[in-house]
């Protein structure tokens, strides 16, 4: 990439040891680079510099190699994730964006509305953080989680209040048309066959039973996929699915991309750059540093919502024939075919 810059960003880069040293995406090297505080100050420096002039294409790269120093200083390798999806999980009381915060909010509120006074449950459940919300709403509610570990901490928290059960959300635990809602939000990429987890839901769901989910907008320009994901469906996708499967499909947006701050908005170049390079961290804690440049000071990831006083504004209606790139997140809702009618009497 440093090849491709022209004058003086290319220039501090390589006077930095950007670039030179480490091919991109190596960060058990850069991780092995951490006592070298000298480099670490000029490639700092060199950030700054470029910072104090005119943003440009030169300065996108230049802010990347300013993440990369903060990697390599903290010495956080990219490593493989483990299978229990902790690594990919934003688990209650560590550090999340106010972004993050806004969004968790944000869909368990929109959610609460079609699982009030039905029975629901949420899948891919992870820290479950909205859990007692829709709890507190629903005639019954359940959740579960793929993953034993997060199941686990649910059910210290929770403990008696809510069932928390450890189960694949393609072969769910429940009887046929037991279930008036299932959710699933921010996982269903992770499933391995999204058509084979549509067929389960059919099979759970009573007639008029809905499917809510909630997923980042792959079709964005600087869209990072999960390590641990399958297949991220977009509007398209979700929309060709589940009608193909006899539901009625609705699709909203959510968190317009003009709303964010200006500083994310000019950052969006780097973290595009950083996932065609594999410099994107692929962990929780490796993607903190990066946002913490991009959203500032982190909150703390609630262990459980407040059930009173959300009241989330109105996602966007979306046409579901078009990739929409206009917003962060995408919601949709499912909903089964009611029963037919049976009529009685004699014919004519």
């Amino acid at each position: 990439m440093l090849s491709s810059l022209p004058g003086e960003a290319r220039t501090l880069l390589e006077g930095a040891g950007c670039g030179r040293h480490y091919p991109a995406g190596d960060a058990a090297f850069l991780a092995g680079l951490r006592g070298d505080s000298a480099r670490h100050a000029a490639m700092q420096s060199a950030a700054q510099a470029i910072f104090a002039r005119e943003f440009s294409a030169d300065a996108v790269f230049r802010s990347m190699g300013d993440y990369v120093e903060a990697v390599a200083a903290e010495g956080l390798p990219v490593e493989p994730v483990a299978t229990d999806f902790l690594d990919v999980t934003e688990v209650a009381g560590e550090p999340i964006t106010s972004e993050q915060c806004d969004r968790l909010v944000h869909r368990y509120g929109w959610a609460a509305r079609y699982c009030a006074g039905r029975d629901a449950v949420e899948l891919a459940c992870g820290s479950g953080a909205g859990l007692g919300l829709l709890a507190g709403v629903s005639r019954s509610f359940e959740a579960g989680d793929f993953s034993a570990a997060l199941v686990a901490r649910v059910r210290r928290h929770y403990g008696d209040r809510i069932a928390v059960r450890h189960f694949d959300a393609q072969a769910m635990p429940f009887a046929d048309h037991s279930k008036d809602v299932i959710c699933i939000f921010e996982a269903i990429y992770y499933l391995p066959d999204i058509a084979r987890f549509i067929r389960e839901c059919r099979r759970v769901l009573r007639p008029g039973g809905q499917v809510v989910v909630v997923t980042c907008n792959k079709d964005l320009y600087d869209f990072n996929p999960s390590p641990h994901s399958h297949a991220y469906p977009g509007v398209r996708e979700l929309a060709t699915e589940f009608a193909g499967m006899g539901f009625g499909v609705e699709c909203f947006g959510y968190f317009p991309v003009v709303q964010v701050s200006g500083w994310q908005r000019l950052l969006r170049p780097v973290k595009r750059a950083a996932v065609a390079t594999g410099l994107m961290p692929k962990t929780m804690r490796g993607k903190l540093l990066l946002k913490r440049l991009v959203f500032g000071r982190p909150v703390l990831m609630p262990v459980e919502l407040a059930a009173r006083g959300i009241r989330p504004a109105e996602p966007v209606r979306l046409d579901a024939t078009v990739a929409d790139r206009a917003h962060k997140v995408i919601y949709c809702l499912a909903t089964m075919p009611a029963a037919v009618p049976v009529t009685g009497g004699q014919g004519c």
